[in-house]
Parts: structure tokens; C-alpha cells; sequence
């Protein structure tokens, strides 16, 4: 027995020293060894905190979070104020005519890690080819930013641009928050899916390894700590959407809780009530300062969701009843509508999931707003 005991505590002793070698050499490998990318992505929230820095996202006053001003690696930038691509001149040259292009993800260019392939840069190049040197086009666009961001942004942080003309392209994000249940959470302050994070800096005790955060990160067992969703813009327990799109991907919808109140009862419950509410309150504002608005209809590529077609055709038609919304809007509030959805073609070369696009699908986005923009206005 006293062996047996013996060879146990050696045998102990021997697992919690290789643990304690494979911490200190993840730890050192994180601090010395890796690249700036893979140490943001399984870097701690402390020790985030510590550097001062939580990837290319920010805390914000009044908008909950935006890009980090000044920020750059590799070939993707921000500007001192928080703007994608090339610092943005204040004030305005005179005769220079800007664009500034609001919406989320598929605006900021999610998929392409180079700034000059997002479809705002793309719009520059191609409206300076086709002689309009006068024309610049800012960038405003963040990931998981809804008409609610979008909206507030344009006092706090777009007026002094000067614009000349806005670019809106919202669906998705706006989308998500109609997935807030039961439908009384659904309310026009985003409450139901947006929430202020309670555990900031302070994960699981076993997340605080960085072995084990490596381990699970790359397996998909956990978020980065860099994530937006683990930091800075927390869903609410009532937002449905995460567990929606899980399903999608898994080709498994409709699983509890949708298989008692399915994704198409919720968005018929939630209507895009503060969607438009949004989009007019936008439009007002820029009517009051002489903005053009022109309000883009949103993309859906299906092919990625063919596992779960229930699904995916439910999601389509509640952005297709979102895109119905801007005709009447634009026609209420002086604005015009750009109907990219019916002009894009859905080829999986465009594409790199069901909603953003890649550096050849910017291209042809940008290309296809320059003729529809030649078509609608004088220059």
C-alpha cells in the first residue's frame, strides 16, 4: 500500500509539473513568440486590459463600442478618428464631393484583411477611373453596428466630415435583434439583444490559462477573450439569434427552442418596427444638413445554408420584408433606394459566407453603385 501510495504521488507530481512546464510555455510562447494577431486571439481579458488595447474595438461614450482610432497591421488601417482606410481630411477640401458609407460588417469589409479591398475604397478607385477625381468615400461602417449605431453616429461623429451623400447598407444585425423573445423584450432602445457586459475581465477561473484558452479556442469549445461577443457587445439572454444561427450551421433547425416557436413566428411577432424607425430618423437628420441618402437593399448568398433549407428560407424572407422597408421610407424622407440584392450576382466567388462579401465581390459591389450612381445623379 505505501508503495502504491508512492508511485500515486509521484505519478501526481509528474502531471502537475508537466501542467505547470505547458503553462509557462504557453504563457512565454504568447509573450514572445507569437505575431500580434494570435496574441490578441488567445491573450486573457486581463492581460488585454494591461496592454491597453482590445484588438481594432474600442469603448465608446454613447455607441457602446467602435474602431480603435489609430490602429494598424498588416494592410488594415484605421484613421485617427475611427474610420477604416486613409485618414479622412477635416475639413473638407473645397469642390471635393464625399461619400461616407454607413453599415456593419459587410461595409467595415469583414473577409478582406487589406482596407483597400473593402467596397468603399473600391467605390473610390472606380468613381476617380471613371474621371470623378473629386470624390473621396469614408469608410463608416463596424462590425455588429445596426441602424441604431449607424443612426447615432451621424451627430457624434459624421456631421464634422461634411458629407455629401450616405451610403446605408443595414439587414443583418437589425435582423438579429428581431430574434429578442418573448416579443415584449423587443423594444426600440435594443435592449432585448443588446447588453452591458457583466463579467468584463472576469472568466471562468479555468479560462484564465492560457494552455487551456489555446487548447479550447482552437477546438471551438470558447470565444477569444477578444471577441466582441465576450466583451464589448454581449447578447442578452432573450436574443434568440445566436442559437438560430448555430442550428443553421449544424443543419439541424428547427431544435429546441424553435421547434415550439419557430424563427418565422418571431419576426412575425417582431416586425422591422425600429428599423425604419431608425432609417427615418437618419434620413431627417441628413435632410436637415443637405445629405443625400441613398438607402441600399441588403444581400443574401443561401449557398452556405443549403444544410438547413428551412432555415435559410425563413431568413431570407425576413430580409427580404426588411428590404421593403426602404422604398417607403425613401419615398417618405427623400432618399433613394439602391436595390443592390436584385443587381448582385450570387456566384460563390463574390462571397465568403452568406452575407460578406470578398475582394472580388467588393469589386463588383462598388462597380455596380458607381453605374447606379452615374444613373441617378449629376456630376
Amino acid at each position: 500500500m505505501v508503495a502504491l501510495m508512492r508511485t500515486l504521488r509521484a505519478v501526481l507530481l509528474g502531471v502537475l509539473l508537466s501542467l505547470v512546464a505547458l503553462e509557462a510555455g504557453a504563457r512565454a510562447w504568447l509573450r514572445y513568440g507569437a505575431d500580434t494577431e494570435t496574441q490578441l486571439r488567445y491573450a486573457s481579458l486581463r492581460e488585454l486590459a494591461a496592454r491597453e488595447r482590445r484588438g481594432f474595438f474600442a469603448r465608446h461614450w454613447y455607441l457602446g463600442y467602435a474602431l480603435t482610432p489609430s490602429w494598424e497591421h498588416g494592410e488594415n488601417r484605421h484613421d485617427p478618428r475611427g474610420f477604416r482606410g486613409e485618414d479622412v481630411v477635416v475639413p473638407k477640401p473645397e469642390n471635393e464631393f464625399r461619400i461616407v458609407c454607413l453599415g456593419g460588417s459587410t461595409t467595415y469589409g469583414y473577409g478582406v484583411r487589406d482596407w483597400r479591398q473593402a467596397y468603399p475604397a473600391c467605390l473610390a478607385r472606380e468613381m476617380r477611373r471613371r474621371g470623378h477625381a473629386n470624390v473621396t468615400v469614408v469608410n463608416a461602417g463596424c462590425a455588429n453596428w445596426t441602424t441604431w449605431e449607424s443612426t447615432l453616429q451621424v451627430p457624434l461623429r459624421l456631421l464634422e466630415l461634411e458629407p455629401d451623400l450616405f451610403v446605408v447598407y443595414h439587414g443583418i444585425n437589425d435582423l438579429k435583434t428581431r430574434t429578442a423573445w418573448p416579443p415584449e423584450r423587443y423594444r426600440p432602445d435594443n435592449s432585448g439583444a443588446r447588453s452591458v457586459p457583466s463579467t468584463y475581465l472576469m472568466p471562468p477561473i479555468h479560462e484564465h490559462s492560457a494552455f487551456w484558452r489555446i487548447i479550447a479556442i482552437q477546438a471551438g469549445w470558447m470565444l477569444s477573450h477578444v471577441d466582441l461577443e465576450r466583451t464589448l457587445d454581449t447578447p442578452t439572454t432573450f436574443e434568440r439569434w445566436p442559437e438560430f444561427s448555430k442550428q443553421l450551421k449544424r443543419g439541424v433547425y428547427p431544435e429546441a427552442p424553435f421547434d415550439d416557436v419557430s424563427f418565422a413566428d418571431m419576426m412575425a411577432a417582431n416586425p422591422p418596427t425600429y428599423f425604419e424607425q431608425n432609417l427615418r430618423s437618419l434620413c431627417a437628420m441628413a435632410r436637415e444638413f443637405d445629405i443625400e441618402v441613398v438607402l441600399t437593399t441588403f444581400v443574401l448568398w443561401p449557398q452556405p445554408l443549403r444544410r438547413s433549407p428551412r432555415g435559410a428560407e425563413e431568413l431570407a424572407g425576413a430580409l427580404q420584408e426588411m428590404n421593403a422597408v426602404l422604398p417607403r421610407v425613401a419615398e417618405q424622407c427623400g432618399a433613394r433606394v439602391f436595390d443592390l440584392a436584385a443587381a448582385m450576382p450570387l456566384e460563390k466567388r463574390y462571397f465568403v459566407d452568406f452575407v460578406h462579401f470578398s475582394a472580388e465581390g467588393n469589386e463588383v459591389w462598388a462597380s455596380l453603385l458607381a453605374d447606379w450612381l452615374e444613373r441617378h445623379r449629376e456630376w
